[in-house]
């Protein structure tokens, strides 16, 4: 509503204030998934290069804001002795950084790739929470089926065919390459 419309609003108007007008659009629509302010050269130059999609708030960026919050949080509290031998730091580490993705997601212009990314980071972090493994096919089949249940028609949607498949590749390739490394 009208408090994450004003912070939004904020962000741009401080992101205008410090960053040069023609890098300023990009890093907004960043932060905040608002895109209106990318200049039209700068999109067609996106489109030309193959590169526009960088500018949509999906799991690259949930994943950015994910991953290093969840090494940083993990780092500080294991350089605590009294907490890291008493308390389940990977655990407290994998909350916070899910806290902060939902914080981040909730923050950004909301789009199904954005929800889905913060879907699937979250299953992985709760995992990590289960001591469950964070990388698996089931993880992405869960995911999918969450969405699906959630929004069915966007298995028609190109975004949902492209990101479920590419990342069932991934998983897949590093499931197959974790058996061949751990007979090393």
């Amino acid at each position: 509503g009208f408090f994450l419309n004003n912070l939004r609003r904020q962000i741009s108007t401080r992101i205008a204030a410090i960053v040069p007008e023609r890098q300023a659009g990009i890093v907004t629509a960043l932060m905040t998934g608002e895109r209106a302010a990318i200049a039209d050269e700068d999109w067609q130059a996106l489109r030309v290069s193959g590169l526009a999609h960088i500018i949509s708030i999906s799991g690259l960026h949930v994943a950015m804001v994910a991953g290093p919050v969840f090494f940083i949080v993990r780092f500080l509290l294991a350089c605590i002795p009294f907490i890291a031998l008493r308390f389940p730091i990977k655990k407290i580490a994998a909350l916070v950084a899910l806290v902060v993705s939902c914080a981040y997601v909730g923050l950004v212009v909301p789009s199904v790739p954005t929800t889905r990314a913060l879907l699937m980071t979250g299953i992985a972090l709760i995992a990590v929470m289960l001591d469950r493994p964070p990388i698996s096919l089931r993880l992405v089949a869960v995911a999918a089926i969450i969405v699906l249940v959630w929004e069915p028609s966007s298995v028609w949607s190109v975004s949902f065919q492209m990101s479920f498949a590419a990342v069932t590749a991934l998983v897949a390739v590093a499931e197959a390459m974790s058996t061949k490394w751990s007979h090393l």
